[in-house]
């Protein structure tokens, strides 16, 4: 856990974002690039062979996960997969204030270093060494309802619904691991999209950010039937998930709910 909101390990920063550095089948990736270049730091304090880096996979284009993009890209001659939606205007709009939220570089940006033709962009699902990236997730479920505070001007004109929201999954042997940034389009419509798309029955682990911080109790009570229709074995909510819904998940799935924090690793058997 190369980016998170919260660490509890000395020498480790912290930020608002996420990123995940993932090794599966002798191919290194990440999954997010964090909200600035904390990932580089934190990765010099960690035992991990960051050199190694095959590809980066971009869940979303706000800040708080591509932050770090650029520097990387930089620093390491590899391909980045997203939907093209990472380069449109993004704002957080609340009591009429306005704030950027969106990818923190401009395409003339990506191109002027050299970087932009190293982004591969797709709006579907596309699978690279055992890595799939979902692609844009049917909205389904009926309570997962778009965020009322995100838009793409800071008039309020263009709602923006995060169509590029996406997550990541491998299939183990103990199972299939999804990996969420922030889960805009519903946790419930983003885990039963990869149980489709994998054709698999179960979920061994989720890791990730779920964006339940603002969820109101139905949501939170909603949610957790749900879930309990999903067969998973570990669940380890990060990021955007906020106090509330970590308490959730401990109530409603306690030997299941693993928590996770900005240092930490997790080895998959």
């Amino acid at each position: 856990m190369l980016s998170e909101n919260t660490t509890f390990r000395t020498g480790i920063g912290a930020e608002h974002g996420l990123c995940l550095s993932i090794e599966f089948n002798g191919r290194h990736v990440l999954f997010d690039t964090g909200a600035s270049d904390t990932l580089l730091r934190n990765a010099g304090n960690i035992p991990l062979f960051i050199q190694d880096l095959k590809a980066v996979f971009i869940s979303h284009g706000h800040y708080d996960h591509t932050g770090g993009l650029l520097r990387v890209m930089h620093l390491f001659d590899i391909p980045a997969y997203a939907h093209p939606d990472i380069l449109c205007k993004r704002y957080v709009v609340r009591k009429k204030k306005a704030r950027s939220i969106g990818l923190p570089y401009s395409a003339e940006e990506l191109e002027r270093n050299r970087v932009i033709n190293r982004v591969m962009l797709n709006r579907g699902h596309e699978s690279m060494d055992g890595f799939t990236l979902t692609g844009e997730i049917p909205r389904i479920c009926p309570f997962e309802k778009p965020y009322p505070y995100f838009f793409h001007d800071p008039e309020r004109k263009r709602p923006d619904i995060v169509d590029d929201d996406q997550s990541l999954y491998i299939k183990t042997s103990s199972g299939l691991v999804v990996f969420l940034g922030c889960a805009h389009a519903g946790l419930v419509n983003t885990l039963s999209h990869v149980l489709k798309l994998s054709s698999e029955r179960r979920i061994h682990w989720i890791i990730g950010g779920t964006h339940l911080m603002d969820a109101s109790q139905e949501k939170l009570r909603k949610t957790g039937e749900a879930l309990s229709e999903i067969d998973f074995d570990y669940i380890s909510p990060m990021h955007c998930t906020g106090m509330r819904g970590h308490h959730f998940f401990h109530t409603h799935f306690r030997k299941k709910y693993r928590p996770l924090f900005c240092g930490d690793c997790a080895t998959i058997e």
